[in-house]
C-alpha cells in the first residue's frame, strides 16, 4: 500500500516520494494503535474517507492543487481501498 502512494505520488507530482512514505506509515502506525485500543478498522476507515471529502472541498472551494491536499487524497484513497479489498 505504501509503495502504491508513493508510485501514484511521484506520477502525479514527480516528487514527494520520502513524504509520502512517512505520512502514510505514520498514518498507519495511528490506526494500529486505535485498533489495539478496540476501534473497528471500518470507523478508521470513515474517518478517512471524511478527511477525504473534505481535504476535495476546500481543493475546490481554492481553485487550485495543493500538493499536501493531493497527497491526502492519495492515500486516504489507497487505505479504504485496501480496507474494501481486505473485507471481500
Amino acid at each position: 500500500m505504501i509503495a502504491k502512494a508513493a508510485t501514484a505520488q511521484d506520477e502525479i507530482t514527480g516528487d514527494g516520494t520520502t513524504s509520502i512514505v512517512l505520512k502514510v506509515g505514520e498514518l498507519l502506525k495511528q490506526a494500529e494503535r486505535y485498533i489495539s485500543e478496540g476501534l473497528h478498522p471500518r470507523v478508521i476507515t470513515e474517518g478517512y474517507d471524511l478527511a477525504k471529502k473534505e481535504a476535495l472541498n476546500v481543493r475546490r472551494k481554492q481553485g487550485k492543487i495543493c500538493q499536501t491536499l493531493t497527497f491526502c487524497i492519495l492515500v486516504f484513497g489507497t487505505i479504504q481501498s485496501e480496507s474494501d479489498r481486505g473485507r471481500s
